[in-house]
């Protein structure tokens, strides 16, 4: 089959230049099947330990504590919370917002950058890494006009709707 040279051609890696926003998209998938296969294995291997007995615990915990078992356990950590941020970002993108390249790049360091703030938080503060992206979300939601129907499902502040109520009240009332 002769290929004419006037045709054009399908844009392949060698056109796009590499991104942030690229980068995301590739590790919510790899990350999206590590944890499904390493997750889902580890858990699988914890509970058949936890029902099998002092002795199969006691081998499943040797195992966990070992340089290798660590090694797993961060890297399934680290998928987590990669997973979870661009997830997030994929949220927000199915809204209709954040395609603009700008943005787009933008919110991808940011997901980034927010794995990285959640490993150096390793332990018990790191539990609490969600409570700081979810309060960031509730900001951004509440500001940006197309996605203020999500800041409200994340909760809606009492004090500004008394005071639209208050405001509306007095415009509906006549002075006296």
């Amino acid at each position: 089959m002769a290929t004419s040279p006037n045709r054009p051609l399908s844009p392949h890696l060698g056109v796009y230049r590499w991104g942030p926003h690229m980068t995301v998209s590739i590790l919510h998938r790899v990350t999206g099947a590590g944890l499904s296969l390493v997750g889902l294995a580890v858990l699988t291997w914890w509970l058949v330990a936890l029902s099998g007995g002092a002795d199969s615990y006691a081998a499943f915990t040797r195992a966990a504590t070992s340089i290798y078992g660590k090694i797993v356990l961060i890297g399934l950590t680290w998928a987590f919370f990669q997973h979870l941020l661009s997830g997030i970002r994929h949220l927000v993108m199915d809204t209709g917002a954040a395609f603009e390249l700008g943005v787009n790049k933008t919110f991808a360091l940011v997901t980034l950058i927010g794995v990285l703030m959640g490993e150096m938080m390793w332990g018990i503060p790191g539990m609490f890494l969600s409570i700081p992206v979810i309060a960031v979300m509730k900001i951004i939601f509440d500001r940006v006009n197309s996605l203020q129907a999500w800041g409200i499902l994340l909760g809606d502040d009492e004090a500004r709707k008394k005071e639209q109520k208050i405001k509306e009240i007095a415009k509906q009332t006549p002075e006296q």
